[in-house]
Formats: C-alpha cells, structure tokens, sequence
C-alpha cells in the first residue's frame, strides 16, 4: 500500500474504533490512559479533546499510554495538539515525538511504537494549483498583469492562476479563482495538461494543472490586492509576447491550449464517480471524447 493511501486510511472517520480510555498501572496510582482510537492500521490517534491540562499529569499519562500501548503491540502514534494545548509540545518532544505537519490552528506530532520499520506518511508533499485559459467568441482571451511576485510591474500578461482550497475540487477552484481574480463567471470545460515542478515553496512540489473555461460573462471587476490589470485581449497578441516565446514551457502550454480550442486537442474532462449518498464528490478526469461513456 502506498504512504499516500495511507495517509488516507489513517484519517478516515469511518473505519475507527473505540479502544481502551483508562487504565490502571503496577504502581497503583490512579493514572489513565489517553483517551483514543485505533486507526486500520493498529495505530493510535490521541483524542485532542480529553488532554490533561496539567504538564505533569499529562506526560506521566503520555508515558504510561505509550507503555501500555507499546504492549498492546501498537504501531503509529497521532497526537493532534491545538493551540489550547500548546504548552503540552516540548513535554511530548521530549518523551519521543517528533513533528509531522502543522496547520493554523494545531501542531500534529508523531511515534512509532513497532520495532518494524515506520510506515507513518511523511507529511504533505506537494500544493496544488490551476492555470485558467479562458477564451470568448471574439477569440479574446482573459489576462492579468500581476502587481507583485516575478512579473510584478513588468507588463508580462498572464492567464488566471491560483492555489486550491484544502478539500475543493479541482474544477470548482478554477471557477473560483477566475471570479476572485477577475469578476468574470465561469464554466469549466476540461483539463489540458499539468505542470510538475519542485522545491517551489518551502520545499515543496508544485502540480499546476492548465484548465480551460468558458466565460459566462465578459464584464470585468479586477483583484486590486494582486493585479495591476486585468484585460480581454487578442489570443494572437497574448502568445505572441516576447517572454511566451522564450520560455519552452510556457509556449508549450499556451499552443497546446490553442490547439485545443481548435479541435486538435482532446484533454481531460470531470466525471464525478461518486458512490453512495454520505461519500463527497469524487471527480475523475478522462479523455471523454475518445472513451465514451
């Protein structure tokens, strides 16, 4: 099984259980176990909500869980600490876990218990964004000269970019972010072709997926925190900029992009495969032209 199927397994909501909340040690002191639950993979995830508020209360029942659990031949240890319980990270480094990721609101730490090699998932590698082509009937396509970062006051049109939200699909994130950036309602139409670059920020890979969409609208409201201009302009003036021409990615994306407007290319379009009514969205993107459904 691959890390990033289990880091998926590991969360999933629905396949935890119960396990034991309290125990008593050797010693007779009335210590409890940590309240948990066991992941598929005989792992443990620390509930956050019932942590000892007391340092010392806490790492003597950190201790005596991870004893016990150890003994119960355990693997994986999950220990999510909110900034509530933020005081409660050096006593947990200092009993053996290590940081696995943090986000706005918490700090995730880590153990293995196993004498096996670990197969906790490293952390999330990679950001995810979208490029978005948008053209109209006048063969106008939809661009932005940008206020900041690389291209910041050099003139250089660009198409529409934009991280993804945490849990928002691809196809809903370029909608957005054409409205976000731009005002202009969207459909979107297919996938072309992605990007794949590395060491992008802080160390991370970059996936930029190049989205066509077909504009609704045409009235343009422009970003003023990120965009100096926001434009229709001729297709044959965009690509014929300077700086497409004498970047090789970037003239690939663009051709490929004209190439499919013109029926020379097929691309990838959303199916959403969901299965069952309590199952989110599942989208995937296939070339339906060719393979019919």
């Amino acid at each position: 099984m691959s890390e990033k199927e289990l880091e998926h397994q590991v969360v999933d909501e629905d396949h935890k259980t119960q396990i034991h909340e309290e125990f008593t040690p050797s010693d007779k002191k009335e210590t409890y176990i940590l309240k948990a639950t066991e992941d598929m993979f005989d792992g443990i995830i620390v509930d956050p909500t019932g942590l000892p508020k007391d340092i010392s209360t806490f790492v003597k029942s950190l201790k005596i869980s991870l004893e016990f659990w150890k003994s119960q031949n355990k693997k994986g240890v999950w220990l999510k600490l909110p900034i509530a319980n933020s005081n409660l990270v050096q006593p947990a480094l200092q009993e053996g876990l290590k940081y696995h990721h943090a986000e706005s609101t918490y700090v995730m730490l880590v153990t293995w218990l196993s004498s096996s090699p670990s197969t906790i998932p490293r952390n999330a590698s990679h950001q995810v964004g979208i490029g978005a082509f948008v053209v109209n009937d006048k063969h106008e396509i939809l661009a932005v000269q940008a206020k900041n970062g690389a291209f910041g006051e050099t003139e250089i049109w660009e198409v529409p970019t934009g991280l993804l939200n945490q849990g928002e699909d691809l196809s809903a994130g370029a909608v957005r972010k054409v409205k976000e950036e731009t005002g202009i309602e969207t459909d979107f139409v297919k996938v072309i072709g992605f990007r794949h670059t590395h060491k992008v920020v802080y160390e991370k890979s970059d996936l930029l997926f190049l989205c066509i969409l077909h504009p609704l609208t045409s009235t343009i409201a422009k970003q003023e925190l990120e965009h100096a201009n926001v434009q229709w302009i001729p297709l044959s003036q965009f690509s014929a900029q300077d700086y497409m021409q004498d970047q090789k990615m970037l003239k690939k994306m663009i051709d490929v992009c004209i190439s499919t407007l013109e029926g020379g290319h097929n691309g990838f379009s959303p199916r959403n495969m969901q299965t069952g009514r309590k199952r989110s969205s599942r989208y995937f993107y296939y070339n339906t032209d060719d393979c019919k459904d």
